[in-house]
């Protein structure tokens, strides 16, 4: 691992995804991006450094508990850190993007369920924007977006999900207990 991201970002903004899909990965305006984000995490990592914790005290994220473990192995380096902290980044993205496409198509396509969860909202929490907070109070929105994410394809290269029973396909049989 110790070598993976020494050399990477010369010709390669992500290299665990690029390795995966190398197709999206030639485009000359992507590394203008991947430029610029690197040179954001080089940032933040240096503020981490700058302000590193004692060991008495708790890591306050990743970073920390990455550059504290950096110190007793010599295998995590700076630039892996740099990588793991882009991939999470791009990562995280995708996932939120696809998501809210999924959100805006199910709710489009089902208007009435647009409507329960606009009227819990509105009978909940009123005019007021929506916080963190709230989401107790909204049960019925809470359980709409578990089922758009349970059905939706809002992170294709994840976890494996298994088929509970036997089931049909476009014509295809997948049995239970297999992977699809």
């Amino acid at each position: 691992m110790e070598g993976v991201f020494k050399h990477a970002f010369k010709d390669r903004p992500f290299p665990l995804l690029s390795k995966l899909f190398p197709s999206l990965f030639h485009v000359p305006e992507k590394v203008g991006h991947a430029a610029a984000m690197k040179a954001m995490f080089e940032e933040v990592v240096e503020e981490h450094r700058a302000r590193q914790r004692e060991e008495d005290q708790p890591p306050g994220d990743f970073i920390d508990v990455y550059l504290r473990e950096m110190g007793a192995d010599s295998t995590l380096t700076y630039h892996d850190l740099i990588g793991l902290c882009m991939d999470f980044f791009e990562a995280g993205g995708e996932t939120v993007g696809s998501t809210m496409a999924w959100v805006l198509q199910y709710l489009a396509l089902h208007q009435e369920e647009q409507e329960k969860c606009h009227q819990e909202i509105k009978d909940t929490i009123g005019e007021k924007v929506p916080t963190l907070e709230d989401k107790p109070l909204l049960p019925y929105c809470e359980a709409t977006m578990m089922e758009i994410q349970r059905f939706a394809c809002t992170a294709p290269a994840s976890l494996d999900h298994k088929s509970m029973d036997d089931a049909w396909i476009g014509g295809y049989k997948i049995p239970k207990g297999k992977y699809a």
